[in-house]
């Protein structure tokens, strides 16, 4: 079975917040590009990684991706409930300074506020 990542759009209080499911591997991560920064060159963007069962050293490299994209941009993206597979390979590249983690659509939204 081919890797696929599904997307839904909602808010929360304003602001866009995209749940993702399914793998984000190499190849998933142009879709995943595709969508984020659509979003993320307008205004800040959660992204909720709670269903999202598997992430490669490439998906993590484009979360940093359109996370620098979103800065640019005076954005930020933020990623909600990342999984104990996204923590561990985040930490084994040493990417935590690329990233802003939240555990709550809440606290996703303060550190919109504060990071932005």
């Amino acid at each position: 079975m081919p890797d696929i990542i599904n997307y839904t759009i909602r808010e929360f209080e304003g602001i866009k917040v995209i749940d993702f499911s399914g793998n984000l591997s190499s190849n998933t991560v142009r879709s995943f590009d595709t969508i984020v920064k659509s979003i993320a060159e307008k205004e800040s963007v959660i992204l909720n990684m709670a269903n999202v069962n598997i992430i490669t050293t490439t998906g993590i490299n484009s979360i940093i991706d359109v996370s620098h994209f979103a800065k640019d941009y005076g954005k930020r993206v933020i990623v909600l409930w990342p999984s104990s597979n996204l923590l561990e390979i985040v930490t084994n590249l040493a990417a935590h300074g690329h990233l802003i983690f939240a555990d709550s659509l809440e606290e996703g939204r303060t550190k919109i506020k504060y990071y932005t």
